[in-house]
Formats: structure tokens, sequence, C-alpha cells
């Protein structure tokens, strides 16, 4: 038997599950885990920074430090999810992050405050992060039956945009209560839970699962040789293709007025942080609500359309309103409205993606998008902070929300985007016979 073969068939007898075996379950647990763990590690570390250095500065360079180890990760990250066993991956990419804050938390409790030392840290969080990010959206296709996907991707989406919201409310209280250091230790327990959870209910499925055979050389070269190949099956699905196009610009629009989303609040309604945090809150509770929501819905035999309707259209429509009527009623309904149309459209989008997408691909397809993503966030804010100083927030908001919806607009004309099945295709099939 090929190697290929077994891998087929693995993945295949893998999949037979439903929302409430053990598979799903540890899947829940480990994400709730890192979506807690990752959203206190993220504000210790920024207020470990600034409490420290009483520098924007040096908080800038961790965060530019991040992005950069984000980029350069996620390409090879792609490569090794789609050749090495993913439970693995799981685990490992986990257990870098504990031992990163378990460090961490020693070096602090010991040593105190050290940039040098925490920018590599940083970093090697950073890439570990891309890599779990890249294991964790390739892996739920096959712990699932491809008709619960959508209700999986909406679940754990919810779930674990409610829980880092939380986490992050709650790592304000354990810096207050308990200090810096115990704040990295939870991040530590938080992704060590995650990889004990991982081997106990994840790892043993994927235990017979040897990933594709190593062709195409080594090193720097295998990886090259591996995102030819990805990106040469990607833009010949030109409907995927096309969506992965459109999620970079949209994203480019919509984090280019958000990340300004308090000095709109600030400068543009002359309303405090009570507003400011509620507006925030709703963005939230949109994004929970519409992972829900399109969990229930048939959308996915129509994916093109409702994502260019909903995501590209009625986001842009909403930011032109925002621009236009700066009042605290108005943003309050807006940013709901914004985050339910991403949250059904980021459901969409990604069970789109595992459907179509091979299975032996699906590593180098997200770290494609991930790219897109992370290149595309700093110009974005680059641009966002050009057009305020020049014209103002409001206007920002309503320029970034007119060419959100003139794109959407062009891309109605991909008539491979706007036809996008999004069901499985063995669905697809199944349903044409």
């Amino acid at each position: 038997m090929r190697k290929g073969q077994h891998s087929s068939r693995t993945s295949r007898s893998i999949s037979r599950g439903s929302l409430v075996d053990r598979k799903f379950a540890g899947y829940l647990g480990q994400s709730s885990s890192i979506s807690s763990a990752s959203s206190v590690a993220q504000v210790c570390i920024t207020w470990f920074v600034y409490y420290y250095t009483q520098s924007a500065i040096d908080v800038g360079i961790v965060a530019i430090v991040n992005s950069i180890a984000t980029v350069v990760a996620t390409l090879p990250a792609g490569s090794l999810v789609d050749r090495f066993n993913r439970g693995v991956l799981l685990v490992v990419s986990s257990s870098i992050a504990a031992a990163i804050f378990a460090f961490l938390a020693w070096f602090t409790r010991f040593a105190g405050f050290n940039l040098f030392i925490l920018l590599p840290l940083a970093a090697a969080w950073s890439a570990s992060m891309e890599l779990l990010r890249s294991t964790n959206s390739s892996i739920l296709p096959d712990l699932v039956a491809p008709s619960d996907l959508l209700k999986a991707n909406g679940f754990n989406s919810s779930l674990t945009s409610t829980i880092g919201s939380v986490s992050s409310a709650l790592a304000g209280g354990i810096i207050v209560v308990f200090g810096i250091i115990d704040g990295f230790l939870y991040g530590a327990a938080g992704y060590a839970a995650s990889a004990v959870l991982s081997i106990l209910t994840i790892y043993p499925f994927f235990r017979q699962y040897h990933g594709r055979s190593a062709d195409g050389g080594k090193g720097a070269r295998r990886v090259l040789a591996d995102l030819k190949e990805g990106f040469r099956w990607l833009i010949h699905e030109r409907g995927l293709w096309q969506l992965t196009l459109s999620a970079g610009l949209f994203n480019f629009f919509l984090v280019m007025a958000l990340s300004y989303l308090v000095v709109y609040v600030a400068a543009g309604m002359h309303a405090g942080s009570l507003v400011y945090g509620i507006v925030v809150a709703m963005l939230a509770a949109g994004y929970v609500l519409g992972s829900l929501v399109s969990s229930f819905l048939r959308l996915l035999a129509q994916a093109g359309k409702f994502w260019i309707l909903i995501y590209g259209m009625g986001t842009g429509l909403t930011l032109i309103i925002m621009g236009l009527y700066p009042d605290v009623l108005t943003a309050i309904i807006c940013a709901l409205t914004i985050g339910t149309c991403s949250g059904v459209c980021g459901n969409i989008w990604i069970t789109s993606a595992q459907n179509i997408v091979p299975s032996e691909m699906r590593g180098r397809y997200f770290a494609v998008d991930g790219l897109f993503s992370s290149i595309g966030g700093p110009p974005a804010i680059a641009a966002g902070s050009i057009v305020i100083s020049t014209l103002g927030v409001g206007p920002t908001f309503a320029i970034a929300g007119v060419l959100m919806f003139a794109f959407a607009t062009l891309f109605l004309s991909m008539r491979s985007l706007w036809h996008l099945d999004g069901r499985s295709r063995e669905i697809v099939r199944t349903s044409d016979l």
C-alpha cells in the first residue's frame, strides 16, 4: 500500500464522528485553553513592557517583532502541517508556548525585566502560535463528519471568542491581584493544558497518520517545492483563490478603520471610555452571534454569494454609515452588525476552505491565507493613520467602507467566486445524483 493511500484511508476513518464524541470535545477543550492562555499572555506582555519602560516605542518594537516572526513562520508552518503528524504538531506547538511562558515567569522572578531577553521569547511565541493556528485549522475536518463541519466551526469560534474576551478582562485582574509573574504562569498552564488534552483526546486518532512523503529535497528547497505545489493548486481552484484574494482586501479596509475605533469614539463622537468599552463588546458579541447563527443556516451551497454580499458589501456599507453618522446609538448598532457579518462569513470561509482543500494541502492553504492577513495588517494601520491625520476619523471610516464596497462590487463580476460552493465535494456529488 502506498503512503498516499494509507493517509487517505486514515483521514476517512477519522472523520466518522459527531459533535458529541471524544475527539471534538478534546478539540474544543484545547482550543479553549489556547484562547484563554493567549488572551492573558498578550495582555500581560503588553502591560509588562509598558509598565517597566513607560515607552510606547518599546511596546511597538515588541509588536513589530511579533508580526515579523508570524510572517516568517507562516509558510514553513504550512509545509510542516502537510508533511507531519498533525496530532504531534498540536502537542509540540502548545508545549513550546507553555515552555516559553514558564521560562519567562522564572526569569522575571529572579532577574526582572529585560527587553533583549523578552524579544526573542516573544518571537518564538508568535512562531509557535502560527504553527498552532495552521494545525488547528487543518485538523478539525478530520475529527467530525462533513455534515457537522459548519456547526463545529461555528460552535468552536463562538466559544473561543467568548473565552478570549473574558480572559482578556481576567488578565487585568490577575495582574492587579497576583502580579505579572502569575499572569505568565497562567499562560504556561493554559498551553500545557492544551498539550495534555491533545495527547489524551486527539493524538490517538492520528497516531497512524504519517503525513506526506518527504520528497522535493531538503530544508528550504523542500519548503519551496511544497509552496509552489500549493500555489499552483490554489490558483487552479479559481473560486477559492478569488475568495482568498478578496479576504485580504476586505480585511485590509476593515483593519484600516477598526484599528482606530478608540479614536472614532473619543474624537469622532466625543464619548468616554464607557462607550468605547460598550462598542468593543458589541463587536465581540456580534461575532459570537454570527458564528452561532451561521451554524444553523444553509449557507455553504452559495458560499461565494454570501461572502461577497454579507462581508464585502454589508460590512462596507456599515463602515460608511459609521463615518457619516458618528453617534453613540449608530456606533453600537453598527459594531454589532460588523461583528455579526464577520462571524457569519468567517464561519463560511473556514468551513468552505476545509471542505474544498484536500487534507494533504490544508496546511499550505491556511499558511498562504495567514501570510496575506499578516502582510496586510501594518500597511492598513499606516494607511488609516495617514487618512485620519489628513481628513479626520469619520472620513477614514467612510473611505474604508466605500473602497470595501467598491471591491466587493468588482468581485461580483467573478463568476467562479459568485458560484463558489463551499460544501464537501462528497456532499456536492451526492446532491447532484
